[in-house]
């Protein structure tokens, strides 16, 4: 009887280590730095490096950190100071500019072109960084559908300015409010947004 007792404990200790998921973690690891941290890695250097007006004070990368129950991690770090939390060391519009970059290098690594959603992306940025990021934008937009909410006249301006865009369309739709109802859709700029050749054709009409 005891010796069936020990032969019971030894198959449940085998199913107890079958369910451990450490040898699935290792795995994911190494598959994820063989085809995804390097490329991910690659990608948001560059993303950075194209959009180095948010960021030309922090020197920060992007790195795999250990994993847990079979998925793998990634970490922004500062570069030299591994052990330095980013969000100790950087402003709102740099946090911001960190994320957008981590987003379109993620953007970067999909065989997907799906259409993405931007909604106020460049809240907490300066001038130099919109401009930037709105290049950033029309330029993705050659390759996918890009919608972007905003309430920033000048943004607007920059992501459809004809001198960005070149050959990539543009359509341009307003929401707005209409006693006593919100979410009226209609074409073309706001009013705020229009030149003033454009309000006055309006008012004429």
């Amino acid at each position: 009887e005891q010796i069936v007792r020990l032969n019971d404990l030894h198959k449940l200790k085998k199913c107890i280590e079958g369910t451990k998921t450490t040898k699935i973690t290792a795995k994911s690891k190494a598959l994820a730095k063989e085809h995804v941290t390097d490329r991910l890695r690659d990608a948001f250097a560059s993303e950075l490096q194209q959009m180095r007006q948010g960021v030309k004070r922090l020197n920060v990368e992007l790195n795999a950190v250990a994993g847990e129950y079979g998925s793998s991690y990634y970490r922004i770090q500062l570069v030299g100071a591994l052990n330095t939390e980013i969000a100790q060391v950087v402003s709102e519009g740099e946090h911001r500019c960190i994320a957008l970059a981590g987003f379109l290098a993620e953007l970067a690594t999909e065989a997907s072109k799906s259409a993405v959603v931007f909604d106020d992306p460049v809240n907490s940025l300066d001038h130099l960084w919109r401009d930037c990021f709105a290049q950033r934008l029309v330029s993705e937009a050659a390759h996918r559908q890009v919608i972007v909410f905003t309430h920033d006249i000048v943004f607007l301006h920059d992501v459809t300015s004809p001198k960005k865009r070149r050959e990539v369309p543009a359509t341009i739709r307003r929401l707005q409010a209409n006693r006593p109802h919100c979410g009226y859709v209609s074409d073309g700029l706001p009013w705020i947004a229009q030149k003033t050749r454009d309000r006055i054709d309006t008012l004429a009409k």
